[in-house]
């Protein structure tokens, strides 16, 4: 809830000493997001996946972070993984479709709002 810096560099020295663990990528994701470093949460949420690739919490919170960032695909790909490990999880089968909407927009560029459909049908 404090100054998330010092939690940073804590997480820095256990990795500098060589001791990796899962909850420290998570501890350091958390860190970074309440900083804003959008590209070290990805790389943590991808670390803690390398390190416990079983695990659909893991997954979960990469393809959070892969939506936030507007790379669906990616976070599509994650999120099909973690549901081929729970096929029930609830959580992953709702920010898939969420991937899912938001790779379609991006794809179709219906977030271009100079453009609609009427004017498109006038201009052909």
């Amino acid at each position: 809830k404090g100054d998330p810096i010092p939690l940073v560099r804590r997480c820095d020295e256990l990795l500098l000493k060589k001791q990796i663990f899962p909850e420290v990528f998570v501890a350091l994701n958390q860190a970074c997001g309440r900083l804003g470093w959008i590209e070290s949460r990805v790389m943590a949420c991808r670390a803690a996946v390398d390190l416990e690739p079983e695990k659909c919490v893991r997954r979960i919170a990469l393809a959070e972070v892969l939506i936030d960032i507007k790379r669906p695909q990616e976070a599509i790909e994650q999120l099909e993984r973690a549901l081929a490990l729970e096929p029930a999880n609830g959580e992953a089968q709702t920010l898939l479709k969420n991937a899912s909407v938001a790779e379609t927009l991006q794809r179709g560029n219906w977030e271009d709002t100079t453009t609609s459909f009427r004017s498109e049908a006038r201009d052909s």
